[in-house]
């Protein structure tokens, strides 16, 4: 048996996002696997897992190990962790070992192309053949290790259990059969993509979905402007107000917000409206002043990721990305620009972002074009679109 420990914050009570991944992380475990989940407040969560970890090692016959990770934000790939316990059990000089992960992808297999839960699999899958051989750890952050429980006796000496694969230097090694995803955290995204898309004439802003306030605060180092934002998770939307000027907790469509914008920033948001529509008309009718500016970060559903695995008869929600188990609406290029266009505002700049096509799929889609199949391959190579818009 194996006993995971990891650490979940209040966040976790709001988000449907962060509820998924724990799901995900979950179904990831082998059935024989107990999973202790220790609330975090505030503090790192090295200083919530390690009297955890110490209470389980005085009561009772602890297991041979223990799987340890910050929080459960990760995608875990087929059988990993039992992989993970086969490389201790066959490597008995090993303590401690680390799942792979895209920083360090075996040069005996293609770099990772995976976008979709679909492509993930598929990537992992390619693995299958792999010899698990020893392969040095190389100092990099831990976001997920198995270690052995007897070498954890004297735990309440550490002070940071993330340091341990470290500290254990050539008793630590790296699976390349078990890979895992860390999410990224989209929480504290600075977006300096978007800055690029705001004027300079801009000096007030209000920020719908602000997060932790990371745009926001990085807008406000670059150049002198009052940003407000509006976060609909309580826990996120406290942890904003340390960076920004002011934060309003709640429904976009609902609260009070007081005075006038030179500028509102949607990243990521719009998608998570049943009616967009109607969020436009609040925005441009009474948080926007005359000619006042909108600027979108959208996902783009026609990404070459999503319409592949359409056709492979395959949407699966994630946590983040295109898929998000939030995403209420979808867009492409036409749709979000006509929804722009049919509600007060005129397009003044679109930017595309992505990863392009691969040349193999783009000759398959070309073949497709070729017997008279109407395909947008402009439109293939974009994951998101950042959209800058006026309010007519």
């Amino acid at each position: 048996m194996i006993e995971v420990f990891t650490t979940i914050t209040e966040s976790y009570r709001y988000s449907r996002e962060l509820g998924l991944s724990l799901a995900l992380f979950q179904k990831s475990l082998p059935v024989n696997s107990q999973l202790n989940l220790i609330h975090r407040t505030e503090g790192d969560a090295s200083t919530f897992l390690i009297p955890a970890v110490a209470d389980r090692l005085v009561k009772g016959q602890p297991p041979e190990f223990f799987l340890i990770l910050k929080e459960p934000s990760l995608l875990v790939g087929k059988n990993a962790v039992s992989i993970l316990d086969r490389f201790l059990i066959q490597n008995p000089e090993i303590d401690c070992v680390l799942p792979s992960d895209i920083r360090g992808v075996p040069e005996s297999i293609h770099s990772p192309d995976y976008l979709t839960l679909h492509s993930f699999e598929a990537f992992v899958a390619g693995m299958d053949g792999l010899k698990d051989v020893v392969f040095p750890y190389d100092g990099r952050e831990p976001f997920m290790f198995l270690i052995r429980s007897r070498v954890l006796s004297n735990i309440k000496s550490v002070v940071d259990i993330f340091q341990l694969p470290k500290m254990l230097e050539d008793r630590t090694a790296i699976s390349q059969r078990a890979y895992i995803h860390p999410f990224f955290d989209y929480y504290m995204e600075q977006r300096a993509d978007v800055a690029d898309m705001i004027p300079e004439s801009v000096v007030s802003l209000l920020d719908i979905g602000c997060t932790r306030g990371g745009f926001g605060a990085f807008l406000k180092s670059q150049r002198s402007c009052r940003i407000v934002g509006i976060e609909m998770n309580p826990v996120e939307g406290k942890l904003a107000q340390n960076v920004l000027d002011h934060v309003i907790i709640g429904d976009a469509l609902q609260t009070d917000v007081k005075g006038r914008y030179d500028c509102v920033t949607c990243l990521d948001v719009i998608e998570h409206f049943e009616e967009p529509a109607r969020l436009l008309a609040r925005i441009r009718n009474e948080f926007l002043g005359n000619k006042g500016l909108l600027v979108l970060s959208v996902p783009n559903v026609g990404h070459w990721s999503i319409v592949k695995d359409l056709l492979a008869g395959r949407w699966d929600y994630l946590p983040v990305g295109i898929l998000c188990n939030t995403h209420l609406r979808f867009f492409t290029r036409s749709s979000i620009t006509g929804l722009l266009v049919e509600n007060g505002f005129r397009i003044l700049k679109i930017v595309g972002n992505g990863v392009p096509i691969s040349e193999d799929l783009r000759g398959k889609f070309k073949m497709l074009a070729e017997s008279g199949m109407e395909i947008d391959f402009s439109n293939l190579d974009i994951s998101n679109y950042l959209v800058l818009a006026e309010k007519l």
